[in-house]
């Protein structure tokens, strides 16, 4: 038995654009036949699998960099909105956001002020969870995410530069959106 490697073809024509190979001029009905859908689709899965990693991601970059956006926007937005609640403890935001109760207390924010900050978020979430969907539906992923990245952008703004509480609540509110 052989054991030596043999190059093997990944079916894909270097000198075509990419786009142009992935897509199949002729209708699904012409596979009027299931099996040969079935033994082309095995074809190209065998082919994708035998990519190296460094070919696949050259050969699918446009996958690979929508995968890497989609994914750390999700984890960002998710750390952006909860990261509110570990500020109260420090003094600085206390003494920029809280009310000065005297004594040891010093400054601090009222329980009313940090459930808004929390609930603010969360409300927020509610409301582009429902939106998104219905613009998604319209316009589709690849408007919509661009456009959502750059309203949390602004958003973030707003939260970062609030002079005060109710600002910092409607900055709260508009970084849930996205």
């Amino acid at each position: 038995m052989d054991h030596t490697t043999q190059p093997v073809s990944d079916g894909l024509n270097p000198e075509k654009p990419r786009d142009a190979q992935v897509e199949h001029p002729e209708p699904l009905q012409a596979y009027a036949n299931t099996k040969a859908l079935k033994q082309d689709a095995k074809e190209a899965t065998a082919a994708e699998h035998s990519l190296s990693f460094w070919k696949a991601i050259v050969t699918y970059r446009k996958a690979v960099f929508w995968s890497v956006m989609v994914s750390t926007s999700t984890i960002m937005e998710g750390y952006d909105v909860a990261l509110i609640g570990s500020f109260y403890a420090y003094p600085t935001f206390r003494q920029k956001y809280g009310h000065d109760y005297g004594g040891e207390a010093g400054y601090q924010l009222s329980s009313a002020c940090q459930a808004g900050l929390s609930d603010m978020g969360e409300i927020g979430k509610l409301i582009g969870a429902i939106s998104n969907g219905y613009f998604t539906d319209i316009y589709g992923h690849r408007a919509v995410m661009p456009t959502s990245l750059i309203a949390l952008t602004g958003s973030i703004f707003i939260v970062f530069f609030a002079p005060n509480t109710p600002v910092l609540l409607v900055g709260e509110f508009f970084c849930g959106i996205p």
